[in-house]
Protein backbone atom coordinates (compact mmCIF):
# COMPACT_ATOMS: atom_id res chain seq x y z
CA UNK A 1 0.00 0.00 0.00
CA UNK A 2 2.82 2.88 1.02
CA UNK A 3 4.97 1.65 -2.10
CA UNK A 4 1.59 2.65 -4.63
CA UNK A 5 1.28 5.88 -2.53
CA UNK A 6 5.27 6.53 -2.95
CA UNK A 7 5.15 6.05 -6.36
CA UNK A 8 2.41 7.99 -7.32
CA UNK A 9 3.48 10.87 -5.07
CA UNK A 10 6.56 10.98 -6.79
CA UNK A 11 4.99 10.39 -10.40
CA UNK A 12 2.79 13.51 -9.51
CA UNK A 13 5.58 15.89 -7.77
CA UNK A 14 7.73 15.19 -10.69
CA UNK A 15 5.37 15.90 -13.50
CA UNK A 16 4.11 19.16 -11.54
CA UNK A 17 7.64 20.17 -11.60
CA UNK A 18 9.09 19.25 -14.63
CA UNK A 19 7.34 22.41 -16.80
CA UNK A 20 8.91 24.73 -14.43
CA UNK A 21 12.31 22.97 -14.47
CA UNK A 22 11.92 23.04 -17.98
CA UNK A 23 11.37 26.54 -18.62
CA UNK A 24 14.35 27.71 -16.07
CA UNK A 25 16.39 26.03 -17.80
CA UNK A 26 15.42 27.65 -21.23
CA UNK A 27 15.91 31.24 -19.63
CA UNK A 28 17.64 33.29 -22.88
CA UNK A 29 21.01 34.79 -21.30
CA UNK A 30 20.71 38.18 -19.00
CA UNK A 31 17.11 37.17 -18.26
CA UNK A 32 15.73 35.50 -15.12
CA UNK A 33 12.98 33.02 -14.66
CA UNK A 34 9.70 34.23 -13.02
CA UNK A 35 8.33 30.82 -11.94
CA UNK A 36 4.57 31.24 -13.71
CA UNK A 37 4.21 28.91 -17.03
CA UNK A 38 -0.16 28.67 -16.26
CA UNK A 39 -1.90 31.19 -16.27
CA UNK A 40 0.52 34.07 -16.27
CA UNK A 41 -2.23 36.55 -15.55
CA UNK A 42 -2.89 35.12 -11.62
CA UNK A 43 0.35 33.49 -11.47
CA UNK A 44 1.31 37.48 -11.73
CA UNK A 45 -1.13 38.60 -9.21
CA UNK A 46 0.34 35.38 -6.46
CA UNK A 47 4.03 37.11 -6.74
CA UNK A 48 2.65 40.22 -6.12
CA UNK A 49 0.62 39.47 -2.94
CA UNK A 50 3.83 37.68 -1.69
CA UNK A 51 5.83 40.28 -2.25
CA UNK A 52 3.66 42.13 0.01
CA UNK A 53 3.56 39.90 2.68
CA UNK A 54 7.84 40.02 2.05
CA UNK A 55 7.66 43.44 2.69
CA UNK A 56 6.08 43.28 6.22
CA UNK A 57 2.30 43.80 4.77
CA UNK A 58 -0.41 42.10 6.51
CA UNK A 59 -3.10 44.32 4.32
CA UNK A 60 -3.65 43.11 1.13
CA UNK A 61 -4.00 46.09 -1.27
CA UNK A 62 -4.15 45.78 -5.20
CA UNK A 63 -1.08 46.37 -6.69
CA UNK A 64 -1.97 47.02 -10.02
CA UNK A 65 -4.38 49.70 -10.23
CA UNK A 66 -2.61 53.21 -8.95
CA UNK A 67 -5.34 54.19 -6.65
CA UNK A 68 -4.18 55.08 -2.43
CA UNK A 69 -5.62 52.13 -0.47
CA UNK A 70 -5.90 50.97 3.34
CA UNK A 71 -5.64 47.77 2.17
CA UNK A 72 -7.47 45.02 4.22
CA UNK A 73 -6.94 41.33 5.78
CA UNK A 74 -7.66 39.77 2.78
CA UNK A 75 -4.90 36.95 0.90
CA UNK A 76 -3.55 35.93 3.74
CA UNK A 77 -2.33 32.69 2.60
CA UNK A 78 -0.38 34.43 -0.06
CA UNK A 79 0.85 37.24 2.32
CA UNK A 80 1.91 34.67 4.88
CA UNK A 81 4.61 32.96 2.29
CA UNK A 82 6.02 36.58 1.36
CA UNK A 83 6.77 36.58 5.63
CA UNK A 84 7.93 33.25 5.03
CA UNK A 85 10.00 34.05 2.37
CA UNK A 86 12.33 36.83 3.95
CA UNK A 87 11.97 35.13 7.02
CA UNK A 88 14.06 32.48 5.43
CA UNK A 89 15.80 34.29 3.31
CA UNK A 90 14.79 32.08 -0.13
CA UNK A 91 13.47 33.75 -3.09
CA UNK A 92 9.73 34.35 -3.42
CA UNK A 93 9.35 32.20 -6.38
CA UNK A 94 11.36 29.47 -5.29
CA UNK A 95 9.02 29.64 -2.36
CA UNK A 96 5.51 29.54 -3.94
CA UNK A 97 7.08 26.58 -5.77
CA UNK A 98 7.90 24.60 -2.91
CA UNK A 99 4.56 25.58 -1.18
CA UNK A 100 2.72 24.04 -4.91
CA UNK A 101 4.34 20.79 -4.21
CA UNK A 102 3.94 20.43 -0.57
CA UNK A 103 0.31 21.32 -0.91
CA UNK A 104 0.29 18.89 -3.71
CA UNK A 105 1.84 16.11 -1.15
CA UNK A 106 -0.87 16.72 1.46
CA UNK A 107 -3.49 16.52 -1.39
CA UNK A 108 -2.36 13.36 -2.04
CA UNK A 109 -1.83 12.01 1.46
CA UNK A 110 -5.20 13.36 2.58
CA UNK A 111 -6.64 11.47 -0.57
CA UNK A 112 -5.06 8.49 0.42
CA UNK A 113 -6.30 8.12 3.96
CA UNK A 114 -10.19 8.78 2.61
CA UNK A 115 -9.62 6.55 -0.03
CA UNK A 116 -9.17 3.94 2.33
CA UNK A 117 -11.50 4.87 4.72
CA UNK A 118 -14.69 4.14 1.95
CA UNK A 119 -12.86 1.78 0.43
CA UNK A 120 -13.69 -1.89 1.73
CA UNK A 121 -10.56 -3.47 2.92
CA UNK A 122 -9.24 -5.96 0.42
CA UNK A 123 -9.90 -3.84 -2.32
CA UNK A 124 -7.08 -1.70 -3.68
CA UNK A 125 -7.78 2.53 -3.02
CA UNK A 126 -5.07 3.58 -5.19
CA UNK A 127 -7.93 3.83 -8.14
CA UNK A 128 -9.36 5.75 -6.71
CA UNK A 129 -6.78 8.37 -5.73
CA UNK A 130 -5.49 8.29 -9.28
CA UNK A 131 -8.87 9.24 -10.67
CA UNK A 132 -9.19 11.73 -8.27
CA UNK A 133 -6.55 13.20 -9.52
CA UNK A 134 -6.32 13.15 -13.03
CA UNK A 135 -10.15 13.40 -13.85
CA UNK A 136 -10.78 11.59 -16.57
CA UNK A 137 -11.61 14.09 -18.87
CA UNK A 138 -11.74 13.96 -22.76
CA UNK A 139 -11.04 17.09 -24.08
CA UNK A 140 -8.00 16.70 -25.79
CA UNK A 141 -10.02 13.95 -28.56
CA UNK A 142 -12.90 16.50 -29.57
CA UNK A 143 -10.65 18.69 -31.22
CA UNK A 144 -13.52 20.15 -33.78
CA UNK A 145 -14.91 22.24 -29.98
CA UNK A 146 -13.44 25.68 -30.44
CA UNK A 147 -13.26 26.18 -26.56
CA UNK A 148 -10.96 24.05 -24.59
CA UNK A 149 -13.30 21.98 -22.46
CA UNK A 150 -13.20 22.12 -17.89
CA UNK A 151 -9.92 19.67 -17.96
CA UNK A 152 -8.45 21.70 -20.13
CA UNK A 153 -8.99 25.21 -18.61
CA UNK A 154 -10.78 24.91 -15.27
CA UNK A 155 -7.55 23.62 -12.80
CA UNK A 156 -9.27 24.06 -9.73
CA UNK A 157 -11.50 21.43 -10.73
CA UNK A 158 -8.88 19.11 -10.97
CA UNK A 159 -6.66 17.37 -8.20
CA UNK A 160 -3.50 17.48 -10.52
CA UNK A 161 -4.24 20.20 -12.72
CA UNK A 162 -3.99 21.88 -9.01
CA UNK A 163 -1.12 20.99 -8.00
CA UNK A 164 0.39 21.89 -11.43
CA UNK A 165 -0.81 25.63 -11.44
CA UNK A 166 -0.68 26.92 -8.09
CA UNK A 167 0.09 26.72 -4.16
CA UNK A 168 -3.63 27.84 -2.82
CA UNK A 169 -5.80 25.34 -5.47
CA UNK A 170 -3.85 21.66 -3.62
CA UNK A 171 -3.74 23.11 -0.04
CA UNK A 172 -7.42 24.62 -0.13
CA UNK A 173 -8.23 20.82 -1.55
CA UNK A 174 -5.59 18.82 0.97
CA UNK A 175 -8.21 20.71 3.37
CA UNK A 176 -11.52 19.77 2.41
CA UNK A 177 -10.36 16.15 2.34
CA UNK A 178 -8.89 16.63 5.63
CA UNK A 179 -12.30 18.22 6.95
CA UNK A 180 -15.02 15.57 5.02
CA UNK A 181 -12.61 12.92 6.51
CA UNK A 182 -13.13 13.85 9.57
CA UNK A 183 -16.85 14.34 9.09
CA UNK A 184 -16.94 10.76 8.54
CA UNK A 185 -14.93 9.64 11.27
CA UNK A 186 -16.43 11.39 13.75
CA UNK A 187 -19.43 13.76 13.36
CA UNK A 188 -21.64 10.95 13.53
CA UNK A 189 -20.04 8.86 16.19
CA UNK A 190 -19.68 10.60 19.41
CA UNK A 191 -18.77 7.80 21.12
CA UNK A 192 -15.32 7.33 19.00
CA UNK A 193 -15.11 11.27 18.66
CA UNK A 194 -11.15 11.51 20.10
CA UNK A 195 -11.02 15.13 22.68
CA UNK A 196 -9.17 17.17 19.92
CA UNK A 197 -11.88 16.40 17.47
CA UNK A 198 -13.10 19.87 17.27
CA UNK A 199 -10.63 21.96 18.15
CA UNK A 200 -8.80 19.78 15.05
CA UNK A 201 -12.34 20.63 13.16
CA UNK A 202 -12.26 24.24 13.68
CA UNK A 203 -8.17 24.73 13.10
CA UNK A 204 -8.81 22.92 9.23
CA UNK A 205 -12.31 25.17 8.84
CA UNK A 206 -10.53 28.13 9.64
CA UNK A 207 -7.44 27.20 7.87
CA UNK A 208 -9.44 26.85 4.41
CA UNK A 209 -11.41 29.99 4.77
CA UNK A 210 -8.41 31.97 4.72
CA UNK A 211 -6.56 29.76 2.49
CA UNK A 212 -9.85 29.80 -0.57
CA UNK A 213 -13.05 30.73 1.01
CA UNK A 214 -15.36 29.53 -1.92
CA UNK A 215 -14.14 25.39 -0.56
CA UNK A 216 -16.09 26.24 2.77
CA UNK A 217 -19.01 26.75 0.60
CA UNK A 218 -18.83 23.25 -0.24
CA UNK A 219 -18.26 21.78 2.93
CA UNK A 220 -21.04 23.39 4.34
CA UNK A 221 -24.00 22.08 1.62
CA UNK A 222 -22.56 18.84 1.90
CA UNK A 223 -22.69 18.49 6.00
CA UNK A 224 -26.32 19.27 4.92
CA UNK A 225 -27.02 16.84 2.31
CA UNK A 226 -25.17 14.77 5.05
CA UNK A 227 -27.76 15.89 8.29
CA UNK A 228 -30.87 15.75 5.98
CA UNK A 229 -29.89 12.48 4.82
CA UNK A 230 -28.82 10.89 8.37
CA UNK A 231 -32.48 12.80 9.39
CA UNK A 232 -34.26 10.80 6.83
CA UNK A 233 -33.23 7.94 7.33
CA UNK A 234 -33.43 7.95 11.31
CA UNK A 235 -36.66 10.18 10.99
CA UNK A 236 -35.10 12.70 13.43
CA UNK A 237 -33.44 15.50 13.74
CA UNK A 238 -29.79 14.93 14.08
CA UNK A 239 -29.24 17.37 16.90
CA UNK A 240 -25.50 16.13 18.07
CA UNK A 241 -23.72 15.88 14.59
CA UNK A 242 -25.28 19.08 13.85
CA UNK A 243 -24.34 21.17 16.80
CA UNK A 244 -20.50 19.65 15.94
CA UNK A 245 -20.45 20.72 12.64
CA UNK A 246 -22.62 24.06 13.18
CA UNK A 247 -19.54 25.71 15.76
CA UNK A 248 -16.90 24.18 13.25
CA UNK A 249 -18.35 25.99 10.30
CA UNK A 250 -19.26 29.38 12.40
CA UNK A 251 -15.79 29.39 13.14
CA UNK A 252 -14.65 28.88 10.05
CA UNK A 253 -17.63 31.01 8.05
CA UNK A 254 -16.45 34.27 10.46
CA UNK A 255 -13.25 35.46 8.14
CA UNK A 256 -15.30 35.51 4.88
CA UNK A 257 -17.43 37.30 6.38
CA UNK A 258 -14.88 39.93 7.31
CA UNK A 259 -14.15 39.63 4.05
CA UNK A 260 -17.25 40.04 2.05
CA UNK A 261 -18.04 43.83 5.17
CA UNK A 262 -14.13 44.32 4.09
CA UNK A 263 -14.70 44.50 -0.14
CA UNK A 264 -18.04 46.62 0.06
CA UNK A 265 -16.92 49.30 2.01
CA UNK A 266 -13.58 49.70 0.28
CA UNK A 267 -14.60 51.50 -3.19
CA UNK A 268 -11.22 50.08 -4.45
CA UNK A 269 -11.66 46.58 -3.50
CA UNK A 270 -15.39 47.08 -4.49
CA UNK A 271 -14.49 48.15 -8.23
CA UNK A 272 -12.07 45.05 -7.88
CA UNK A 273 -15.04 42.57 -6.78
CA UNK A 274 -17.54 43.95 -9.40
CA UNK A 275 -14.79 42.96 -12.62
CA UNK A 276 -14.22 39.44 -10.69
CA UNK A 277 -16.66 37.50 -12.50
CA UNK A 278 -15.74 33.60 -13.18
CA UNK A 279 -19.12 32.40 -14.54
CA UNK A 280 -19.18 28.38 -14.97
CA UNK A 281 -19.09 26.73 -18.78
CA UNK A 282 -21.62 24.89 -20.12
CA UNK A 283 -23.09 21.78 -18.12
CA UNK A 284 -22.15 19.73 -21.60
CA UNK A 285 -18.00 20.95 -20.92
CA UNK A 286 -18.40 19.35 -17.31
CA UNK A 287 -19.67 16.02 -18.74
CA UNK A 288 -16.86 16.15 -21.35
CA UNK A 289 -14.33 16.71 -18.70
CA UNK A 290 -15.44 14.15 -16.69
CA UNK A 291 -17.05 11.42 -19.01
CA UNK A 292 -14.28 8.49 -18.74
CA UNK A 293 -15.39 8.55 -14.94
CA UNK A 294 -19.23 9.38 -14.78
CA UNK A 295 -20.47 5.82 -15.53
CA UNK A 296 -18.16 4.21 -13.29
CA UNK A 297 -18.66 7.26 -10.11
CA UNK A 298 -22.71 6.59 -10.40
CA UNK A 299 -21.80 2.95 -10.16
CA UNK A 300 -19.18 3.51 -7.05
CA UNK A 301 -21.87 6.01 -5.42
CA UNK A 302 -24.45 3.11 -5.56
CA UNK A 303 -22.10 0.77 -4.31
CA UNK A 304 -21.21 2.31 -1.26
CA UNK A 305 -24.37 3.63 -0.25
CA UNK A 306 -25.55 -0.20 -0.48
CA UNK A 307 -22.07 -1.09 1.45
CA UNK A 308 -22.16 1.19 3.99
CA UNK A 309 -25.39 3.37 4.59
CA UNK A 310 -23.41 5.46 7.67
CA UNK A 311 -20.39 6.62 5.45
CA UNK A 312 -21.41 5.63 1.79
CA UNK A 313 -23.55 8.65 1.80
CA UNK A 314 -20.08 11.29 2.46
CA UNK A 315 -18.37 11.06 -1.32
CA UNK A 316 -22.44 11.50 -3.55
CA UNK A 317 -22.96 14.42 -1.10
CA UNK A 318 -19.61 16.34 -1.77
CA UNK A 319 -19.86 15.80 -5.66
CA UNK A 320 -23.50 17.11 -5.50
CA UNK A 321 -22.78 19.96 -3.23
CA UNK A 322 -20.00 20.78 -5.79
CA UNK A 323 -22.05 20.85 -8.60
CA UNK A 324 -24.79 22.72 -7.05
CA UNK A 325 -22.12 25.44 -6.30
CA UNK A 326 -21.40 25.61 -9.61
CA UNK A 327 -25.08 26.34 -10.80
CA UNK A 328 -25.85 28.65 -8.09
CA UNK A 329 -26.72 32.18 -9.56
CA UNK A 330 -23.77 34.12 -8.17
CA UNK A 331 -20.52 35.67 -10.55
CA UNK A 332 -18.17 32.92 -9.05
CA UNK A 333 -20.15 29.98 -9.85
CA UNK A 334 -16.50 28.55 -11.45
CA UNK A 335 -14.59 29.21 -8.59
CA UNK A 336 -17.62 26.81 -6.18
CA UNK A 337 -16.17 23.42 -8.54
CA UNK A 338 -13.37 23.59 -6.26
CA UNK A 339 -11.87 19.91 -6.14
CA UNK A 340 -14.82 18.50 -8.19
CA UNK A 341 -12.69 15.63 -9.16
CA UNK A 342 -12.07 14.16 -5.89
CA UNK A 343 -15.43 12.63 -5.02
CA UNK A 344 -16.31 11.68 -8.76
CA UNK A 345 -12.52 9.90 -8.80
CA UNK A 346 -12.85 8.23 -5.62
CA UNK A 347 -16.01 6.99 -5.93
CA UNK A 348 -14.86 6.08 -9.66
CA UNK A 349 -12.59 4.01 -7.56
CA UNK A 350 -15.35 1.99 -6.01
CA UNK A 351 -17.08 1.59 -9.50
CA UNK A 352 -14.61 0.16 -11.01
CA UNK A 353 -13.37 -2.31 -8.93
CA UNK A 354 -17.17 -3.34 -9.80
CA UNK A 355 -16.46 -3.44 -13.30
CA UNK A 356 -13.52 -5.24 -13.12
CA UNK A 357 -14.91 -8.24 -10.95
CA UNK A 358 -17.53 -8.79 -13.91
CA UNK A 359 -14.05 -9.40 -16.34
CA UNK A 360 -11.64 -11.55 -14.25
CA UNK A 361 -9.59 -12.65 -17.41
CA UNK A 362 -9.47 -9.28 -19.22
CA UNK A 363 -8.46 -7.19 -16.09
CA UNK A 364 -4.78 -6.87 -16.91
CA UNK A 365 -6.18 -4.87 -20.52
CA UNK A 366 -8.77 -2.90 -18.70
CA UNK A 367 -6.72 -1.05 -16.38
CA UNK A 368 -4.10 -0.40 -19.02
CA UNK A 369 -6.58 0.87 -21.71
CA UNK A 370 -8.09 3.01 -18.65
CA UNK A 371 -4.26 4.16 -16.56
CA UNK A 372 -3.70 5.44 -20.72
CA UNK A 373 -6.91 7.72 -20.96
CA UNK A 374 -6.86 9.25 -17.75
CA UNK A 375 -3.16 10.04 -18.02
CA UNK A 376 -3.68 11.38 -21.62
CA UNK A 377 -5.17 15.00 -19.77
CA UNK A 378 -2.11 15.30 -17.60
CA UNK A 379 0.24 14.61 -19.83
CA UNK A 380 -0.71 17.04 -22.29
CA UNK A 381 -0.75 19.85 -19.08
CA UNK A 382 2.41 19.03 -18.37
CA UNK A 383 3.73 19.32 -22.39
CA UNK A 384 1.98 22.41 -23.08
CA UNK A 385 3.32 24.13 -20.19
CA UNK A 386 7.01 23.00 -21.49
CA UNK A 387 5.87 23.78 -25.27
CA UNK A 388 3.58 27.27 -24.84
CA UNK A 389 6.87 28.85 -23.55
CA UNK A 390 7.70 28.97 -26.96
CA UNK A 391 4.77 28.42 -29.14
CA UNK A 392 2.73 30.73 -27.44
CA UNK A 393 5.47 33.87 -27.50
CA UNK A 394 5.38 33.86 -23.22
CA UNK A 395 8.94 35.11 -22.89
CA UNK A 396 7.76 38.91 -21.71
CA UNK A 397 5.25 37.46 -19.45
CA UNK A 398 7.61 35.01 -17.66
CA UNK A 399 11.00 36.34 -18.32
CA UNK A 400 12.42 39.23 -16.71
CA UNK A 401 15.59 40.61 -17.95
CA UNK A 402 18.84 41.33 -15.41
CA UNK A 403 18.98 45.02 -15.93
CA UNK A 404 15.07 44.76 -15.01
CA UNK A 405 15.31 43.10 -11.50
CA UNK A 406 18.69 45.04 -10.89
CA UNK A 407 16.36 48.56 -11.40
CA UNK A 408 13.75 46.73 -8.82
CA UNK A 409 15.65 46.27 -6.36
CA UNK A 410 16.28 50.19 -5.33
CA UNK A 411 12.95 50.51 -4.51
CA UNK A 412 11.77 46.66 -3.04
CA UNK A 413 12.79 48.10 0.26
CA UNK A 414 11.58 51.62 0.47
CA UNK A 415 7.60 51.28 1.60
CA UNK A 416 4.33 51.19 -0.15
CA UNK A 417 4.65 55.01 -1.33
CA UNK A 418 4.83 54.67 -5.00
CA UNK A 419 3.42 54.31 -8.43
CA UNK A 420 4.82 52.97 -11.75
CA UNK A 421 3.45 53.25 -15.45
CA UNK A 422 4.82 50.54 -17.53
CA UNK A 423 2.87 48.89 -20.60
CA UNK A 424 0.02 46.54 -19.53
CA UNK A 425 2.60 43.61 -20.62
CA UNK A 426 5.35 44.11 -17.89
CA UNK A 427 2.98 45.75 -15.34
CA UNK A 428 1.63 42.31 -14.96
CA UNK A 429 5.35 41.42 -12.89
CA UNK A 430 6.25 45.01 -11.95
CA UNK A 431 4.78 44.88 -8.50
CA UNK A 432 6.57 41.94 -7.74
CA UNK A 433 10.24 43.33 -9.21
CA UNK A 434 9.56 46.72 -7.15
CA UNK A 435 7.42 46.21 -4.62
CA UNK A 436 4.78 49.31 -5.91
CA UNK A 437 1.67 49.63 -7.74
CA UNK A 438 1.11 50.53 -10.71
CA UNK A 439 -1.55 51.95 -12.97
CA UNK A 440 -2.05 49.15 -15.54
CA UNK A 441 -1.13 44.83 -15.14
CA UNK A 442 -4.24 43.16 -14.34
CA UNK A 443 -7.82 42.72 -16.09
CA UNK A 444 -9.85 42.17 -12.80
CA UNK A 445 -6.63 43.85 -10.47
CA UNK A 446 -6.43 47.22 -12.63
CA UNK A 447 -9.79 49.09 -11.63
CA UNK A 448 -11.29 50.31 -15.06
CA UNK A 449 -8.49 47.81 -16.54
CA UNK A 450 -9.95 48.43 -20.25
CA UNK A 451 -9.41 51.85 -20.21
CA UNK A 452 -6.39 51.55 -19.08
CA UNK A 453 -4.49 49.50 -20.89
CA UNK A 454 -5.47 51.66 -24.01
CA UNK A 455 -4.42 55.18 -22.23
CA UNK A 456 -0.63 53.03 -21.06
CA UNK A 457 -0.46 51.74 -25.16
CA UNK A 458 -1.87 55.48 -26.40
CA UNK A 459 1.35 57.11 -23.78
CA UNK A 460 4.06 54.86 -25.22
CA UNK A 461 2.69 54.52 -28.80
CA UNK A 462 3.15 58.21 -29.85
CA UNK A 463 -0.63 58.92 -30.13
CA UNK A 464 -0.45 61.61 -27.65
CA UNK A 465 1.24 64.78 -27.86
CA UNK A 466 3.27 65.73 -24.70
CA UNK A 467 0.65 68.10 -23.08
CA UNK A 468 -2.05 64.86 -23.03
CA UNK A 469 1.05 62.76 -21.76
CA UNK A 470 1.73 65.21 -18.97
CA UNK A 471 -1.84 65.27 -18.09
CA UNK A 472 -2.20 61.65 -17.85
CA UNK A 473 0.60 60.85 -15.80
CA UNK A 474 -0.71 63.90 -13.47
CA UNK A 475 -4.22 62.32 -13.43
CA UNK A 476 -3.04 59.08 -12.52
CA UNK A 477 -0.71 60.07 -10.06
CA UNK A 478 2.46 58.16 -11.18
CA UNK A 479 5.90 59.38 -9.56
CA UNK A 480 8.06 57.14 -11.84
CA UNK A 481 7.66 56.10 -15.68
CA UNK A 482 9.27 52.47 -16.25
CA UNK A 483 10.93 52.08 -19.97
CA UNK A 484 12.26 48.58 -20.48
CA UNK A 485 12.49 46.35 -23.92
CA UNK A 486 8.78 45.96 -24.06
CA UNK A 487 7.89 49.82 -23.57
CA UNK A 488 10.70 50.61 -26.17
CA UNK A 489 9.10 48.20 -28.99
CA UNK A 490 5.87 50.06 -28.02
CA UNK A 491 7.74 53.54 -29.00
CA UNK A 492 9.17 52.00 -31.92
CA UNK A 493 12.28 52.08 -30.57
CA UNK A 494 12.10 55.91 -29.90
CA UNK A 495 13.71 57.82 -27.27
CA UNK A 496 11.10 58.48 -24.00
CA UNK A 497 11.65 62.50 -23.53
CA UNK A 498 8.93 64.30 -21.73
CA UNK A 499 9.28 67.72 -20.49
CA UNK A 500 8.56 66.88 -16.18
CA UNK A 501 10.56 63.43 -15.93
CA UNK A 502 14.12 63.10 -15.16
CA UNK A 503 15.92 59.32 -15.40
CA UNK A 504 16.97 58.29 -12.02
CA UNK A 505 18.26 54.69 -12.75
CA UNK A 506 19.64 53.78 -16.31
CA UNK A 507 20.85 50.44 -17.25
CA UNK A 508 21.55 48.64 -20.37
CA UNK A 509 17.82 46.97 -19.76
CA UNK A 510 15.57 49.72 -18.37
CA UNK A 511 15.91 53.34 -17.86
CA UNK A 512 13.25 54.96 -15.15
CA UNK A 513 12.00 58.39 -15.14
CA UNK A 514 11.23 60.27 -12.08
CA UNK A 515 7.87 62.15 -12.52
CA UNK A 516 8.99 65.57 -11.00
CA UNK A 517 6.09 68.44 -11.95
CA UNK A 518 4.18 67.07 -14.72
CA UNK A 519 0.93 68.75 -13.37
CA UNK A 520 3.00 72.17 -13.24
CA UNK A 521 4.69 72.02 -16.83
CA UNK A 522 3.78 74.28 -19.69
CA UNK A 523 3.78 74.18 -22.89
Amino acid sequence: MRRRFWLIALVVTVLAALPYLTAWRMTPPGYRYAGINYNTLDAATYLAKMRLGWLGEWRFRLMFTPEAQQGAYLNLYYLFLGHVARGIGLPVVMVMHLARLGGGLLLMAALWALSRRVTPPGEPVWWGVWFALAGGGIGWALPWIKQNTVDLWVPEAYGFYSILVNAHFATAQALMVLILLWTSAWAFEPARRPRYALPALVLATVALSVVQPFGLVTVALTWGLLLLARGIRQRRVPWKPGVFLGIAGAAGALYPLYAVWATAHDPILAGWSAQNVTLSPPWWHWIIGYSLLLPFTVVGGAKGIKDDPESGYLLPAWGLATLVGVALPITLQRRLSLGLSLPLGLLAGRGWQVVLARIPRRQFLANGVLLVLTATTPLLLVVGGIAGVELLHLHDLIYVSEGELAAGKVWLDQGLHYVFLSSPTRGELLPWIVGQQVVVGHPMETVAYKQRVEAAQAFFGGRWSPAERRTYLCREGVDYVWVGPIERRLMGNAPFTLPGTSPVVENVDVTVYEVVDVCGVGE
